[in-house]
């Protein structure tokens, strides 16, 4: 596993970090990974993405591997102590994904603060026709709960769609203390 991996948190409230979103959003386009991201938006353009992601009450992080930009997730949907991940890889760091992403859920499961542990959980939900996303998820750690009908819309389609619920927790992971 490579040892120069972090995440690097965006302030919704640093112009630059617009500057950054906008970036990722360019790379997801050339890369033919905006459909696959953002299924359930009519609009994909790069201010409806910093709109979406560049907000209060999301936690926007570069993936990196040194210096080099590797992919992009965000966290939402905040209740006690779980939220909603949305994780893309850059097609470049495909093959070194799954190492990422145990990173990504070890990092983010480990964040804490003087009441203890800021997540307990992280869900991810996503569409059952992308076993690529989904499949990757389980073997970064995550176990997948079941799939859940007509859970997500597909904005191109405009039809709802079954999603596979994916959750990771310390314990799922193994990295409980």
């Amino acid at each position: 596993m490579s040892n120069t991996f972090f995440m690097h948190y965006l302030n919704y409230l640093d112009h630059e970090s617009e500057q950054i979103v906008r970036h990722v959003h360019m790379r997801l386009a050339e890369e033919g990974l905006l459909k696959s991201t953002l299924c359930g938006m009519q609009d994909r353009s790069v201010d409806a993405f910093v709109s979406l992601v560049l907000r209060s009450g999301t936690l926007p992080y570069l993936l990196m591997d040194g210096k080099q930009l590797v992919g992009f997730a965000w966290y939402d949907a905040f209740a006690a102590k779980s939220c909603f991940g949305h994780v893309v890889f850059f097609k470049d760091a495909w093959g070194r994904a799954r190492q990422y992403g145990k990173q990504v859920y070890r990092q983010l499961l480990s964040y804490s603060d003087g009441m203890g542990f800021l997540f307990d959980c992280v869900m991810g939900l996503t569409p059952v026709n992308n076993p690529l996303a989904w499949k990757g998820a389980i073997a970064c750690g995550a176990s997948k709960i079941g799939v859940i009908p007509k859970a997500l819309f597909d904005a191109e389609s405009g039809e709802s769609m079954d999603a596979v619920l994916t959750v990771a927790t310390r314990k799922i992971i193994g990295a409980e203390a």
